[in-house]
């Protein structure tokens, strides 16, 4: 849940129920599927209430990896603001960062996940959250994401590469 981009440390606004109703959910700009790939553009109107705008475009090279990139376009181009994109983790994913920023989770059984990078200044960040599987339920739990600090438009790239039993490797550029 919320693997999406923070703003200034604000999430996006959910478009539920009465805006709804008046067209503001966001827009879907190009949904393809073909054999090769999936591919999927759309932005939300959930950050409109901060003065930025969102798009995410997700790309799914078949079968092996997904490009997630997201474009934060803000009203004011000239202010500095702090973007953070967010991948959380479950509790027990042991989630650890390399010397190469990319992030990998480490279930001893089963399917494992890199999260990597291609932007040279996203700064990569693993920190403490909370988990929540049920009401009242919460337990310590590491999280991760990417950071930057620019005034104007800001983007990330990201490749997610999930991988199942020996180690992989991703190299990104």
């Amino acid at each position: 849940g919320h693997n999406t981009v923070s703003i200034n440390d604000e999430n996006h606004k959910s478009v539920t129920g009465y805006n709804l109703m008046y067209g503001n959910q966001g827009d879907v700009h190009n949904w393809t599927t073909t054999p090769e790939y999936d591919f999927l553009s759309q932005t939300t109107k959930g950050y409109t209430h901060i003065g930025n705008n969102h798009r995410r475009t997700i790309t799914f090279v078949k079968p092996g990896f997904w490009i997630v990139s997201d474009l934060c376009t803000p009203d004011d181009k000239t202010k500095v603001n702090n973007y953070k994109q967010n991948w959380h983790m479950l509790p027990s994913s042991g989630v650890t960062v390399d010397e190469n920023n990319v992030f990998s989770t480490n279930f001893t059984s089963g399917a494992n996940i890199k999260v990597a990078s291609v932007d040279d200044d996203a700064v990569p960040v693993l920190t403490e959250g909370v988990y929540t599987s049920t009401y009242g339920q919460a337990v310590d739990n590491p999280w991760a994401y990417y950071e930057k600090e620019v005034s104007g438009d800001a983007s990330f790239d990201t490749v997610l590469l999930p991988y199942d039993g020996a180690e992989a490797t991703i190299n990104t550029e």
